[in-house]
């Protein structure tokens, strides 16, 4: 049976919670009735799937989270080589600041719930999100270095892991992210660098 979590009228909500957070409503003060009014649902009917504005909120925000990991994982996928896959996360990492990062604002809510703390940590321990999400990419990544003669057949498969996590690290870590925001990064030149740079630690060992 499919979860409440994932029926059309619960992903509504989710989008609309996203959307208010876009457009700069301040959480905090947002009711449950102004939620439902911006799903098209009735505020009883957000009952029938949430006990709480917190849980509400909560979910909203792994809902809006996995939908930009599976938007990161579709984009690698696209690209056919290990150069353009890291040219589309840059590109990925480059839009998500340039939103506004809605997602910072609803943390320092979270901050301050413990009830809304106890919902994302549930989720996040109970699905693995990141573990899931990462291990595709890092995956993907793999698969592309030794299409290419990057990486032989059989390597080390310790240490070719965690350069792949380096690199994501270094691209949505948050040093990077204040250079998108400033628009003080030269895309063209961290493509660059970036690929040198794995390609060099990848042929090290």
């Amino acid at each position: 049976m499919q979860s409440k979590d994932l029926y059309p009228k619960a992903i509504a909500v989710y989008e609309a919670v996203l959307t208010l957070m876009h457009h700069g409503k301040d959480i905090t003060t947002l009711t449950v009735a102004d939620i439902a009014r911006a799903a098209g649902i009735g505020k009883g009917t957000t009952y029938d799937y949430f006990s709480s504005k917190e849980e509400i909120i909560a979910k909203s925000l792994i809902y809006g989270y996995k939908m930009l990991l599976e938007k990161i994982v579709r984009s690698m996928a696209e690209e056919k080589t290990l150069e353009t896959k890291i040219r589309s996360l840059l590109e990925t990492a480059a839009k998500y600041e340039n939103t506004g990062s809605m997602f910072e604002k609803v943390m320092m809510m979270v901050s301050s719930s413990k009830e809304m703390q106890v919902y994302i940590k549930s989720i996040f321990e109970e699905e693995q999100i990141n573990i899931s999400y990462f291990t595709k990419v890092v995956d993907d990544f793999i698969q592309c270095a030794v299409k290419e003669g990057i990486l032989p057949d059989t390597y080390d498969q310790k240490y070719v892991p965690y350069v792949f996590l380096s690199l994501l690290q270094t691209i949505f870590g948050p040093m990077n992210c204040v250079l998108n925001r400033l628009n003080m990064a030269d895309q063209e030149m961290q493509v660059q660098y970036l690929y040198k740079m794995t390609v060099a630690a990848l042929q090290s060992k």
